[in-house]
């Protein structure tokens, strides 16, 4: 006689973690040809779980900032992976045509404008909109796929979505400056002379220049250890998926030794990676088990978002959060992002597509748990609030907007071609 099944809470737990895999893997092949998104679907998951049983307070996990630092660090840093790997030509001049423009003039507009609101608008204190600035200044577009460049070894017709990709992966790092920034600010009553230098050449040029460096170094080194083993020991039981988790960690925890910025890093030794490594199909291993474990990273944090959103839905009835966010996704982003192209030969609808689209995601959810924990902010609730709310206006917004978009700005032989 077989013993009676005790359904325990550990079973459930387990239960609901294979359920989970199991979604974060099929739920994207399900909605490739779809107008809706993955993040979209796992928010209203979250928001019809908490309806239904008030179960599963997001607090535990929102109100926990080191717990919310380090799933959106994990998930950052996957993501960055897995966008170098994608980028078939990561140095030439052509994969950073538009995507340098909209990082050294559309980045620091969007930095500016988005301080003024919130100083002005919100009347936030200097410190605080300086952090509201930085963390919505990175951009996203694993959010929306239709807006990434192709997989590895597959040829992109679209500099928009190339470009969308590229400024990604290196913005995540450059937002880091003005985080610390607003941790020193946050730190005293201002910034005198000297402090501002120190931020300068240590915060914004060292650090950036060390993570570039340590990403170039250990990319090559990844490169040669990994691909010399493997064709040394040739053996069809060696997966080399796992190893993209390696490009992620040790190029990473390289870079922040040395106090340089570990999302650059990691961005660059992934490219680095990519630039040496012609074989298509072993990039396709890496970059398919990033791609993997990216979703579910992002489908535990956007599941979490949705119980928050259905605990704190008068925070959507906000007028002045809910105008903020809507001017930073429809005015601010976008006017920084079409001010980028001065003299460029990119048509109308290109500029629109690539000014529009600054996705906010799990790198805004990063920098706040960071500098949330490294400093005190007043109106601490104010700026979770309106990022939070930011986010999930993205996802929305951006998400079921892009594949419409990206359509019109595509001919039936896959080139870019938009409306002039």
């Amino acid at each position: 006689m077989f013993r009676e099944f005790q359904f325990t809470n550990f079973n459930l737990v387990i239960f609901l973690i294979g359920s989970f895999i199991l979604l974060s893997v099929l739920l994207p092949l399900i909605l490739k040809k779809h107008v809706i998104t993955e993040p979209i679907i796992y928010l209203v998951l979250g928001a019809v779980y908490y309806i239904l049983t008030g179960d599963f307070k997001p607090s535990k996990i929102v109100g926990d900032t080191p717990l919310l630092l380090r799933i959106s660090e994990i998930t950052v840093l996957v993501a960055l992976t897995s966008s170098g790997l994608k980028l078939n030509k990561p140095f030439s001049r052509e994969t950073w045509t538009n995507s340098r423009r909209l990082l050294l003039i559309g980045m620091p507009i969007t930095i500016a404008l988005t301080y003024l609101l919130g100083n002005l608008m919100l009347g936030m204190l200097p410190a605080t909109a300086m952090l509201l600035a930085a963390t919505l200044s990175p951009t996203d577009p694993v959010l929306a796929s239709e807006l990434q460049t192709s997989d590895p070894g597959v040829k992109d017709g679209s500099p928009t979505r190339l470009a969308l990709t590229s400024e990604a992966g290196i913005n995540d790092g450059l937002a880091f400056p003005f985080t610390y920034l607003a941790i020193r600010l946050a730190e005293g009553t201002g910034m005198d002379k000297a402090q501002v230098w120190e931020w300068i050449y240590y915060d914004l040029v060292y650090r950036i220049f060390a993570g570039l460096l340590v990403g170039v170094i250990m990319g090559f080194l990844l490169y040669k250890l990994i691909f010399y083993v493997l064709r040394k020991c040739p053996s069809n039981t060696v997966g080399t998926g796992m190893l993209s988790l390696s490009l992620s960690a040790i190029p990473y925890v390289s870079a922040e030794l040395i106090h340089g910025y570990g999302f650059i890093s990691v961005f660059i030794a992934a490219c680095m990676f990519r630039h040496l490594e012609s074989g298509h199909e072993e990039m396709k291993s890496l970059h398919r088990f990033s791609e993997e474990i990216e979703n579910l990273m992002i489908g535990i944090l956007f599941i979490v978002f949705g119980v928050y959103s259905a605990l704190n839905w008068r925070l959507f009835l906000n007028w002045e959060l809910a105008s903020a966010a809507l001017l930073l996704i429809f005015i601010v982003r976008p006017v920084a992002g079409y001010l980028s192209f001065p003299g460029s030969k990119l048509n109308r609808w290109q500029k629109f597509v690539m000014s529009f689209y600054g996705i906010r995601g799990i790198g805004s959810i990063y920098y706040l748990a960071f500098a949330l924990q490294s400093a005190y902010f007043r109106d601490k609730a104010t700026l979770i609030g309106l990022v939070f709310i930011t986010i999930i206006a993205s996802a929305f917004i951006h998400g079921l907007s892009a594949g419409f978009f990206t359509k019109k700005l595509m001919n039936s032989k896959g080139e870019e071609v938009g409306v002039g």
